[in-house]
């Protein structure tokens, strides 16, 4: 009887606490649009190769440049290639890069973080210098440098971007460990003889999630914004890879002439998903930050 009331019990405070998500989701329209727009363009990476008319790679010399038709919904480029199916491939380029990027992030920052969060002592204060160093360059301008040294892949795209963002991840968990450290269940875990790490990544990192959920997905919207920034500059992905960035560069050395579709429509996928990412991020904050509950 016990056991079926527990049961019973953690399925109503579970089913509380969806419900409880799901209103503050409602309670801010723009969270729903945001979601909506990250879940077209996810679904729009899975299903690239069925959904898209053409081969995104595929040039027809004799189609150059032709505007939007019922054949071409995007048009063509300088090239012939169908800009509707170049934009929906992009999606998947994008995706990954912030996906893998905002990973690579969270793997090295967050370990980071909570030892010298935790140790502090010189440890701490010779990997915040070195941070420092690192943040006290522009990011944007940080990765055009190490990628014009590193060369042009979508792998030096993802490992410039988490390199340029890591030190962010440091300093928030770092932040909420050395409040964490000092909290009674903390000294609590120390006095029943638990070795540091478990203390450390057992009891007090499951705290921090929060803040790391929120600054992921504002660094998955700012991954998409650098590795497009890097392919408009011709330093990201290589042409012809149908990546945003490098399309909006080609693009716009023909608006003047009239072709604006070239440039319009993966700057508006850009502008979508990087809006979706970050009204994610407040959506997420709404929901984990008490503060912001009222």
């Amino acid at each position: 009887m016990k056991s079926i009331e527990i049961k019973s019990t953690t399925r109503h405070n579970v089913a509380n606490k969806l419900l409880y998500i799901l209103y503050l989701v409602k309670r801010n329209p723009l969270s729903i649009l945001g979601m909506f727009f990250l879940c077209i363009f996810i679904l729009a990476a899975i299903l690239g190769p069925i959904i898209t008319p053409y081969d995104p790679l595929d040039s027809q010399i004799s189609e150059t440049f032709q505007p939007p038709t019922k054949e071409h919904w995007f048009g063509t480029d300088n090239t012939g290639k169908d800009v509707y199916s170049r934009v929906i491939a992009g999606a998947r380029i994008d995706l990954s890069i912030a996906f893998f990027s905002v990973l690579l992030m969270v793997a090295i920052g967050v370990p980071l973080g909570s030892i010298v969060g935790y140790f502090g002592g010189l440890l701490d204060e010779i990997i915040m210098r070195l941070l420092d160093t690192i943040q006290a360059f522009p990011a944007f301008i940080l990765a055009m440098g190490i990628v014009a040294a590193l060369g042009q892949s979508i792998r030096n795209v993802i490992l410039v971007i988490a390199f340029v963002n890591f030190p962010s991840y440091v300093r928030i968990v770092r932040a909420s460990m050395m409040s964490l450290k000092e909290r009674q269940f903390a000294e609590a875990a120390k006095c029943l003889g638990n070795p540091p790490f478990v203390i450390i990544f057992k009891h007090l990192l499951p705290n921090c999630f929060g803040p790391i959920l929120v600054q992921a997905s504002l660094n998955s919207g700012w991954a998409i914004l650098t590795a497009a920034g890097l392919g408009f500059l011709g330093l990201g992905v290589r042409i012809p890879a149908p990546e945003w960035g490098a399309m909006v560069g080609i693009g716009a050395e023909y608006v003047v002439t009239g072709e604006w579709w070239m440039s319009s429509f993966p700057g508006l996928a850009i502008m979508l998903l990087v809006s979706g990412f970050n009204l994610l991020g407040d959506t997420l904050d709404d929901i984990l930050d008490p503060q912001r509950r009222i």
